[in-house]
């Protein structure tokens, strides 16, 4: 029993570090954070006035190329949208073609469950009625019970 639980523990570990790895080596660094944590040091108020003002200039860069990127995908969002609509229209129209085609008349089905008999008591509407039991008569047990 203890074999298995270390052998357990044992590729569980391995496991884990494997998955951390993978996860380490999909993400890219981000140069902008490392950059700032290094201008946090810097002691000279005219290097940091600098570095700041560069630091505004980038990060209107940013959200400049971020609107212009909105910008641009939107009529390319609805162009897509459109072809796509456009296409399952031309879908469904041929689908009706081929069935005219072939003869073949769409059964129409009654996609809503009959109720049997409705009945109300005590304001509450029952969806089905109960049927009652049928008590099956026995001529043997008749005759017993009269006499």
């Amino acid at each position: 029993m203890k074999k298995y639980f270390i052998f357990y523990l044992f590729t569980s570990f391995l496991i884990m570090q494997n998955n951390q790895i993978k996860a380490e080596s999909n993400v890219k660094p981000d140069r902008i954070r490392i950059v700032d944590e290094e201008d946090k040091l810097i002691k000279d108020p005219e290097l940091r006035e600098a570095l700041v003002k560069l630091r505004q200039e980038f990060n209107d860069q940013n959200e400049l190329i971020k609107a212009n990127y909105l910008e641009k995908i939107k009529p390319i969002k609805v162009k897509k949208d459109n072809a796509v609509t456009k296409l399952k229209n031309d879908y469904l129209e041929k689908r009706k073609n081929i069935f005219k085609k072939f003869g073949y008349k769409k059964q129409i089905y009654d996609k809503t469950p009959k109720p049997l008999n409705k009945i109300k008591s005590d304001n509450i509407e029952h969806q089905y009625k109960v049927q009652p039991k049928i008590k099956k008569i026995d001529p043997i047990k008749d005759k017993k019970n009269n006499q």
